[in-house]
Formats: C-alpha cells, structure tokens, sequence
C-alpha cells in the first residue's frame, strides 16, 4: 500500500510525521521544564508521599496558623513513614516557638534522616539547630551550622527551606552590626520567597528589612515595609502569635520615632499580649523591655517598675544571664526615673557585668550609658566621665571590628574566587591532555583555548583585586571621617568634650609649658531664650556666640562645647593678662547683636575660669580644675550675671 502512494504525498507523510515527533519531544520537555520549576519553588510537594499529605499540611500549618492547630494536634504514632515523622517532628518544634506547647515527642527527626538516607529531613533538623544556637546567641556556630545547610539546601533544590536559611543569616549579621550584610541576605531570602507559597516567610522577611531601617533610623523606609509586611499577614488571615508580637513591637518603635502616640501604646500592648502566648522567650522579655518603656515614657513609673520586677523574676527562673542583663537595664532606667540611684546604679552594673562576660559589645555601650547618665544625676561627675569615656573607646572599637570584619570578608570572597579559578584553570589543562592524545591536530587550537582561559582568569583576578583595593581605601577615608565626627559637635562644628584628651596629647609632643588660663562660658537665661523665641532661635545664638569665641582665639588655645550651653576654653597667657582676656570675651559677646526673625536676642555670658603654670599640670589634673572653674561659673551667676569669676584659690 506504501508503494502505490504518490511521491508528493510520501513526502507529506514524512514531514507530518517526523513534525509531529518534533512538537511531542517539545511539549515533553516544556512539561519537565514546569515540572522542575514547580518542584523548585514548592520542593516538599514534590518529595511528598500523597498518603503523607495530611502531615505537610501540617507543617504549612505550624507556620502560617499554629494558634488554630496547637489544640488539636495528633498524638504520635510508631506506624507512620520516616517523612510523616519529620514533618510532625518540625511542626511540633514550630508550635514550641510560635504557640508555646509543650514537646510530645523525644525522637529526633535527624535520626531519621541519617537512617533512611533523607536529604532533605537532615537539612531541615540541621536547620532548627542552628535555630536553637541563634536563640542561645551562639552566633559563630549557627553561622557555621546554616553554611552547610545551604550547600545541602543548594544541591538538592530545596528553595524553601534555602530562603529560611538566608533570612537567618540575616539575623545573624544583624546581631552582629554587619546591617549591610543583614540587608543583603533579606533581599535574597525575599527574592527566593517571591516565587514560593510560603506567604508567611514573605511577612517576616519585610518584617526583617523594617528591622535593619529602624536600627539605621531610616523612619521613612522601616515604615514602608513594616506596613507591607502587616498587610501580607493580615490579607491571608494567619494565626501566628509570635509573628504578630514581631509585627506589632516593630510598629511601635517606628510609631515612637514619627510621634504616633496612640498608635504606638496600642501596638506595645498587642505585641506584649501576643509575646506571652508564644514559646520564645527571648521575645517575651524584649516585649517587656517595651512596655516597661511606654509607660516609663507616659510617666507611669510604678507600673514599669512593676513589669520589670516581673522581668527580673522570670529571667532568673530561666537562669538565662543574658535574659536577666536586660531587665537589669530597663529597671536602671526605670530607678533613675525615680530618682532610686543606688538601685540604679546596682541594676546597670549587674546589666555591664553580665554583658562584659558574654562580650556583648553593643549591650556594653547602650548599660554603660545608663550607668553614666545615673552618676551625672547623682553628682558623681569624674565616674561620670569615666563611664563615657569607657563607653566612647567601646563605640570606637566595635566600629573598627565592623569595618575589619568587612574587609575580612571582602578577603574571603576574593580569595575563594582565586581558587574557583584555579580549579577551573586545571580542569581545563585536564582537557587539554587528552585531547592531544587523542588527536595531535588539535593541539594549537587546544594551546590557544588555555590561553584564552588563563587571560580570562587573569582579568577576572585584576578586576576583583582592584575592586577590593577601592574598597579597602573606602573603609579607611569611611573610618578617618567617623573619627572625625566623634570629637566634634554637629551644632556648632567647635570640639566636643571626647578631644580633650587628644589635645592634651598634641601639647606634650610640642613641650608646651607656658601658663594657661582655663575658663568654662555659660549663655545666661539660655532657657528664656528657648522658651520665648524657640529651640531654633537657641542653637542658633550657640552657632553665632561660637563664632565669637573662636574669633578670640590663637591657632594654639581651644575651643570646645562642653554640653547644652556650656563652653570650655584653654588659651595661653600670663596670669598678668587673665582678667582683661576675659573682660574682653564678656564684652565682645555683651556688645554683639543678636537677631532672629526679626527680633533683638539679648544674650550675656558668664566665665568661672582658673590660672595654671603650665599644660602639662593642667592635664594631670583638669578634672579638679573644671571643678574649681564651675564653682568660679557658680559665683559668677549668683552675684547677678554677665560677669567673670577667676577662682584664686586653685592650686
């Protein structure tokens, strides 16, 4: 029958045929390639017996609605296949978190990974140990921990559970100060859940990028995705204690800094009664920490002392030191605000001592201030002092370890690259040699294909150094310029109280022994002046008043805002000449108009000043001195004002 068909249509049939093939072999590969891309974005269903689709179920559940299933969660059953308990063991460990019920099961779900070969059950138990080392602040060792999970993670195509490994690491990098690093980690976490079901990983991951705006003081952006993320939760009607704690303590900070005050006490109070339905203790205490705050804010001090005492105990039934550090720093605050000082300075040094132990650098500085701040109010200046100064070298070294660390990672990356290349670079000479075994005529076109991968290599390699240079020389100017900011007021662009030291260190190198005369400058009725022609009018009376005293000034006296309207001068001159120095500042500013809107400012000064022999005396001992020049101040005040006292009885 074949044979009698025309030539025309034997060729139709031909082309029909082999087109046909053609159109099935592609619908069969588009098929696979949806088929992957599903198994991608939802890696579980595809892995998932269908008898065991009740128990995933479940886990997405735990996740996304754990306060509706906690109550009729299944008892534990020996019959049930290795993945039916995993995925009960992960949902329960989620419970624990976001719901607060208590373990039913002992069994560990990476026992039964290793004895039926699972990868993806050892990745996930992997991954809620390192869960467990986070929330116990072993940072380095999560860290470690979720690296070996994400190469597990990546080589199986587990996209899920790869996004919660990213947002973890995050939060890692965001305990560590690295903000940069944190921010870029959420971004990749959020760009994995973008194409996955898991809506409730979105949440948080928002919910994570307002947390690194609030810390930046970036209001404007922290706000943006804080909104976003409350309306993700509540647009799919989940039920997640913990989440919502989050959500609601994070729009309460944001609320405080834009001033939105019923806002603000209604979303502490939801974040502390969401908090203490949850399993995370950690956030429990934190929601504590802010209620204790708002009210302290409202002036409410008996109630805040009332939370923090409940703090303090719960922290000590946990013997959790870290848990106890921060209620003994919210409960300094709340002493201090009652003007309890001893009690105060008790809680913020037991807060400084538990900190100090676990080397928690930035908890250091925040309790050290504390503590600074209460010896001021008690008029225990020169530990005061100490306090900042303590507090100052902390914040300088934190700042540098950050821009080490970065540099070091930078180091890391650029050395890993070199070796990538290295491998590549032999596997290609690899080739090489035995395609000139097998065919001596291809040997040139071989030698010019290593050549262009070694120049490739080699260029990859420049580009990254050169980059790595740049950066390193960014980290240094970045760093020179905050060191800079440290020691100058932002106001008045004159030296803080934080160069002192520095000053006193560049006159010992110029073995500068002239007398010198060391005079405190306060603006008087400063406060009328805010009050009756506003704050702006009042910074701008301390820029102008700046000006003049630094017109009076030679290249080697100083000049400093010691704090609020206080001005410090060192200058060098005889002792014979200290009086008429001083008149003459006193005059200058008494005879200088000030205007603002239109109208006079009248503004006087008073000096309390002290004569020393020489600047290395004064260095050894200026805290006595400033002591005596503000007595000096003191006196100048109460014998009416404008005016300079030289306290003659210094030694």
């Amino acid at each position: 029958m074949y044979k009698s068909m025309p030539r025309s249509f034997k060729s139709f049939l031909v082309v029909s045929i082999v087109s046909l093939v053609s159109i099935f072999m592609s619908l069969q590969c588009h098929s696979k390639l949806q088929e992957a891309e599903f198994c991608a974005d939802d890696y579980l269903s595809c892995n998932i017996n269908k008898s065991d689709a009740s128990f995933l179920n479940l886990y997405y559940d735990s996740f996304e609605r754990p306060e509706v299933i906690k109550s009729s969660f299944t008892d534990w059953r020996q019959w049930w296949s290795p993945q039916a308990k995993a995925l009960y063991i992960f949902s329960q460990n989620n419970l624990i978190q976001f719901a607060g019920i208590t373990p039913l099961v002992t069994e560990e779900a990476l026992a039964i990974g290793r004895q039926y070969n699972i990868d993806w059950i050892i990745a996930e138990a992997y991954f809620y140990e390192a869960q467990e080392l986070y929330s116990s602040q072993q940072l380095i060792q999560s860290e470690s921990l979720l690296n070996d999970v994400l190469e597990m993670v990546e080589r199986i195509g587990y996209n899920g559970l790869k996004g919660r490994v990213y947002n973890l690491l995050g939060n890692i990098s965001f305990d560590q100060t690295n903000l940069k690093k944190a921010l870029k980690y959420y971004q990749i976490a959020y760009q994995l859940f973008d194409r996955n079901k898991y809506a409730i990983q979105m949440c948080i991951i928002l919910n994570n990028i307002s947390t690194v705006y609030i810390h930046t003081e970036d209001w404007k952006n922290a706000d943006i995705y804080s909104k976003r993320s409350l309306k993700v939760y509540q647009n799919h009607n989940f039920s997640n204690s913990l989440t919502e704690a989050i959500l609601y303590t994070n729009a309460s900070v944001i609320d405080t800094a834009l001033g939105r005050e019923e806002s603000q006490q209604r979303n502490v109070e939801l974040a502390f009664d969401r908090a203490m339905k949850t399993g995370s203790k950690q956030l429990q205490f934190k929601t504590m920490v802010n209620l204790a705050d708002n009210l302290l804010n409202q002036g409410e001090t008996e109630d805040a002392l009332d939370i923090m005492i409940r703090c303090l105990s719960l922290a000590r039934e946990e013997s959790n030191p870290l848990f106890t550090a921060y209620c003994q720093e919210s409960l300094a605050e709340v002493y201090l605000a009652k003007t309890q000082l001893e009690l105060a300075i008790l809680s913020a040094k037991e807060a400084v001592g538990i900190y100090t132990d676990h080397n928690n650098v930035p908890r250091i500085i925040y309790a050290t201030d504390i503590l600074s701040r209460i010896y001021e109010q008690k008029g225990r200046y020169d530990e005061a002092l100490f306090e900042y100064k303590k507090m100052a070298t902390l914040e300088k070294k934190l700042i540098l370890q950050s821009r080490e660390k970065e540099a070091l990672s930078l180091k890391n990356q650029f050395d890993r690259k070199l070796d990538e290349q290295e491998l590549l670079l032999l596997s290609a000479k690899n080739d090489i040699q035995k395609l000139q075994i097998q065919a001596q005529e291809f040997r040139e076109w071989l030698y010019f294909l290593l050549f262009i991968i070694i120049s490739f290599v080699s260029l990859i390699s420049y580009r990254k150094y050169k980059k790595f240079k740049i950066k390193h020389s960014t980290l240094q100017q970045d760093h020179a310029k905050l060191e800079v900011e440290s020691t100058h007021d932002p106001l008045t662009d004159l030296y803080n109280r934080r160069y002192l030291d520095t000053w006193f260190s560049y006159q010992e190198e110029t073995t500068n022994n002239k007398p010198h005369l060391l005079a405190i400058i306060d603006v008087d009725y400063f406060k009328k002046i805010n009050d009756q022609y506003g704050h702006e009018a009042g910074d701008e009376v301390l820029r102008a008043l700046s000006t003049i005293l630094k017109q009076q000034l030679r290249p080697e006296d100083l000049l400093m805002r010691w704090g609020g309207e206080e001005f410090v001068m060192i200058i060098s001159t005889p002792e014979a000449h200290i009086k008429e120095v001083l008149e003459r500042i006193r005059a200058q500013v008494e005879q200088t108009s000030f205007y603002w809107a239109g109208q006079r400012v009248p503004v006087t000064v008073s000096i309390g000043a002290i004569a020393e022999k020489s600047v290395s005396k004064l260095a050894l001992s200026w805290q006595s001195a400033m002591e005596s020049a503000d007595q000096a101040l003191y006196q100048a005040k109460s014998e009416g004002r404008n005016r300079f006292i030289v306290n003659d009885s210094y030694q």
